[in-house]
């Protein structure tokens, strides 16, 4: 009579472990898909990637890191502080001039999310639209800019 209640009971445990494991080489293949995994700029987007790079805004260094461990050219920008005013800006980067894809005029003024969101952006869907419909990359991408204080009308006063 116990044995016939221990083999039910085995069974159980034996699935729940094997689902476990299943579980676990599905985060290992698909970290992405997971919200407390690692964010990876090389690795492939998944359902919580854009969640991911919202929560770098938050951790700037951290940004800086993911963005020299995907070997995406960048440089620090100077920190802006307008005395007085809603105006200024901090952890600030700027892409290089090494990268596939050129900012034209030049490479705007961003934060640092901003650039890893990008590059992300580039290598996911910029380049292989252009290599499916056009049969090669994208060389430039000519932008209206990045941050800019200054009122709307762009005058001294006013709005």
């Amino acid at each position: 009579m116990r044995l016939s209640r221990t083999i039910p009971l085995l069974l159980v445990a034996a699935l729940l472990i094997a689902g476990g494991l299943m579980l676990r080489d599905y985060i290992r293949m698909h970290p992405e898909n997971f919200p407390w995994t690692e964010l990876d700029l090389d690795g492939p987007v998944g359902a919580f990637t854009g969640r991911k790079l919202a929560d770098l805004t938050d951790d700037p260094a951290h940004c800086r890191a993911l963005l020299e461990n995907a070997r995406i050219d960048y440089s620090r920008a100077v920190d802006i502080d307008v005395e007085g005013s809603a105006c200024g800006f901090a952890d600030g980067v700027r892409f290089g001039a090494a990268r596939a894809i050129a900012y034209a005029p030049q490479s705007p003024l961003i934060s640092c999310p901003v650039a890893a969101a990008l590059a992300v952006w580039e290598r996911e869907s910029v380049q292989p639209a252009a290599r499916e419909i056009f049969a090669q990359d994208v060389a430039g991408i000519e932008h209206y800019g990045g941050y800019s204080c200054r009122r709307i009308n762009g005058a001294a006063s006013g709005r």
